[in-house]
């Protein structure tokens, strides 16, 4: 005869947290190369923010400044913020 537990603890695996999609990232790439074209090179090391509901974005010597100037034109719009050459990114979903 088995033994029976009264109950079995379920493991679950951590939770990473989510990621863009591949469609959303080959967007936004695609979005950043646009961009690119018209920018660059005189802004290389600017931030960029890009708005990525419609292609449109704002351009600031800090990354402060680049969202400020994003919030003012699209105060609930997604973002993705990087640098105008493509360097390091942060993906920022809008407000509520």
């Amino acid at each position: 005869m088995a033994i029976r537990l009264p109950f079995r603890k379920r493991i679950v695996d951590p939770r990473l947290p989510r990621r863009a999609k591949p469609r959303e990232e080959q967007r936004i790439d695609a979005l950043l190369k646009n961009v690119q074209d018209a920018l660059m090179p005189e802004h290389a090391a600017e931030i960029v923010a890009i708005n990525t509901d419609n292609g449109e974005y704002a351009v600031g010597l800090t990354f402060h400044e680049a969202c400020e100037s994003f919030r003012a034109r699209w105060p609930s719009g997604p973002m993705y913020v990087c640098r105008v050459d493509g360097g390091p990114g942060l993906r920022i979903r809008g407000r509520s």
